[in-house]
């Protein structure tokens, strides 16, 4: 996803996995806080309007990251399509303030460059962030963009295995980069963390097995660090009590059966199709035989009638 670049050592910083969002994208808020210090984050929609609160635990190393929303289609009321702010507040030092902005919007499409506010930094100076270019055609930033995906299915059952991919690019092009450089975390239904494994498979390609025997949703949450610049990203797998592997399976060997039935029920029926054409044709040509024998009858018993009707008249006039 989008970049983040590393550094500051401002008590509370505030970052996002993107800069556009679009309605089904997940909004990862990530970046340093307090230690053990839980962070108020709210989100304002253009019209002004608080739209969604959410409560983020700092982890005992001082940094943080979360899911906090997945974006539903635009409306009028709520979520409008527009610049949103975004504030995470601390919760032991109320002074401690950050804020971004993001875009929301209904389909992808080019946007013009936008300026982030002043802010505080956590110590009660303002600091001016960098300009937030997402126009295209900029070569002045270099974007680190980290995508995760599960190929199929994204839900499974108990104790069956999904693989996870992960996709890494440096200003477009896959990034060639150790395994060590990719760190994931797998967020348990219950609130558990625990480390997920990827291995590189070739330039920017990485995948990771997924297994669980608790159901629930389980959220993967991956962080790939080169040189200065910081992608994340992630996704999400539900695991299901049933065996949904085990019957997708089922029914594809379920279904090729049935298909094959079907081309054997139409090979049966052309196959009788062409035997009852077959017989057809045979009484056809029986018939027409019949009629070629019947017209070469017809001429000899003619000829036999006349020679016994002539017989009979000649045995008539010798017996006068």
């Amino acid at each position: 996803m989008v970049y983040a670049q590393q550094s500051s050592s401002s008590l509370l910083t505030l970052n996002l996995n993107k800069s556009i969002f679009l309605p089904g994208d997940m909004l990862l808020v990530y970046g340093k806080g307090i230690a053990r210090d839980s962070l108020i984050v709210e989100i304002i929609n253009p019209a002004g309007r608080l739209v969604h609160r959410a409560q983020v635990d700092v982890d005992v190393d001082g940094t943080y990251s979360r899911i906090i929303l997945t974006f539903p289609k635009p409306d009028d009321v709520n979520f409008m399509q527009g610049t949103y702010t975004i504030a995470a507040r601390s919760a032991v030092r109320q002074d401690l303030v950050q804020s971004r902005l993001f875009v929301f919007q209904a389909q992808e499409q080019q946007q013009q460059p936008i300026t982030q506010q002043p802010v505080q930094d956590g110590l009660g100076n303002g600091i001016s962030t960098d300009t937030l270019s997402t126009s295209i055609s900029s070569t002045s930033i270099r974007r680190l963009e980290l995508r995760l995906s599960v190929p199929a299915p994204a839900t499974v059952g108990i104790n069956e295995h999904a693989r996870v991919l992960a996709k890494v690019t440096l200003d477009g092009i896959l990034l060639k980069g150790e395994q060590s450089m990719l760190q994931a975390r797998l967020i348990m239904p219950d609130g558990k963390v625990r480390e997920l494994q990827f291995i590189a498979v070739d330039d920017g390609i990485f995948t990771a097995e997924f297994t669980s025997s608790t159901p629930g949703e389980h959220i993967i949450v991956a962080r790939f660090a080169y040189n200065e610049l910081l992608a994340y990203d992630a996704v999400s797998i539900v695991v299901q009590e049933s065996p949904v592997l085990t019957l997708s399976n089922e029914l594809a060997r379920l279904s090729s059966g049935i298909e094959n039935l079907n081309a054997r029920l139409d090979s049966f029926i052309k196959d009788d199709a062409s035997k009852d054409e077959r017989f057809e044709d045979s009484i056809a040509r029986l018939r027409d035989a019949n009629g070629q024998m019947l017209a070469l009858l017809l001429p000899i018993v003619g000829m036999i009638t006349i020679v016994v009707a002539l017989q009979a008249t000649i045995l008539a006039r010798k017996s006068k």
